[in-house]
């Protein structure tokens, strides 16, 4: 049969392509990244959905040679490897994405992005139902933990708080969610993902969590980096790094205790959005190139019972490694 002119792979095939594959060779034992995406019949104009197959670099020339020293995987061989990947890959989605549900003990919930995912949910504004209102006015620093500054006694935001992790946990069974180690490994890309959701049930390290003393006195302003929560996952076969920044906005917090947990290294477990993805950012790793998730929390808890807690670290490397973890993890 005569080749056709090569038909470019419309980004939305490709995009499928890789997503069903988790961005993974369908082929090898190891799941390298993709590095290409193979026509399955070899014939370039055919580039549907079904014809198509994502490899690693080194698993790409067993399918084009006919060499002793290749494996020479024949289109019927092809097939069955993505099928079955494509199969494994599915059934891992389902153990791992989405473990917001397992939220409790709440320690932040950002109101007004709640808000926004409720009335889309569940079709009613969950502010207008809050038990206190806070009073807006000169000098007044009102938060969701309590302080000299709110309007609201001590007694009012703990029915407060009652009252949004109600509203967390109704709205969470209607959400779709991309499990963060997926992103964090490189099995999902987040690059076409700004505005998703995203959820975490795993370690972060505290960077520049400031005092609540300071916040009170200042009105919440603060000068110097904003307070962060990250992961970081360096891949030293291609100098590269991967940092998860789960920006918090303090005001937001529930408990006096918030401060100095977040502030250490601890596991947590919620609900975020991303907000945008930085590529190419200087590295602290001298010769390494990092991109940032930027992730915008709507709520953060302690892992309920730790029943799914990420074995990947806040502080890991080899993401290939951490990949296969993750089917592990999925199977426990």
């Amino acid at each position: 049969m005569s080749k056709k002119d090569r038909v470019d792979w419309p980004q939305e095939v490709a995009n499928a392509i890789l997503t069903k594959c988790h961005h993974r060779c369908c082929i090898c034992v190891e799941h390298r990244r993709v590095s290409n995406i193979h026509h399955i019949d070899e014939d370039p104009s055919n580039s549907v959905e079904s014809n198509g197959v994502g490899l690693c670099g080194e698993c790409h020339p067993d399918v084009h040679t006919k060499s002793s020293m290749r494996r020479n995987i024949t289109p019927a061989q092809i097939s069955q490897y993505k099928k079955k990947w494509e199969e494994a890959c599915g059934n891992l989605s389902v153990h791992l994405a989405g473990r917001a549900h397992e939220f409790s003990e709440g320690y932040y919930i950002n109101v007004h992005r709640l808000e926004s995912l409720y009335q889309r949910s569940v079709g009613r504004s969950l502010l207008s139902g809050m038990p206190h209102q806070p009073v807006a006015g000169s000098g007044v620093y009102n938060t969701l933990w309590n302080n000299s500054l709110n309007s609201l006694t001590w007694v009012q935001l703990a029915e407060n708080r009652s009252y949004f992790e109600s509203c967390a946990r109704e709205v969470l069974p209607f959400v779709s969610a991309i499990d963060l180690n997926l992103i964090e490994v490189g099995a999902v890309d987040a690059k076409d993902k700004i505005g998703s959701l995203v959820a975490f049930s795993c370690q972060f390290l505290g960077h520049d969590i400031p005092d609540e003393s300071e916040l009170v006195q200042t009105l919440g302003s603060i000068d110097g980096p904003p307070p962060t929560m990250r992961r970081t996952v360096r891949d030293h076969e291609n100098q590269d790094v991967f940092e998860t920044c789960l920006m918090l906005d303090m005001q937001y917090m529930f408990a006096s205790s918030a401060f100095i947990h977040f502030a250490e290294q601890g596991y947590w477990c919620g609900l975020a959005r991303i907000v945008k993805i930085r590529d190419g950012v200087g590295s602290n790793d001298g010769i390494y190139s990092r991109v940032q998730l930027v992730l915008s929390p709507i709520c953060i808890g302690i892992p309920l019972g730790y029943g799914y807690v990420s074995r990947t670290p806040g502080d890991a490397t080899n993401p290939d490694e951490r990949y296969l973890e993750l089917g592990l993890s999925a199977a426990d």
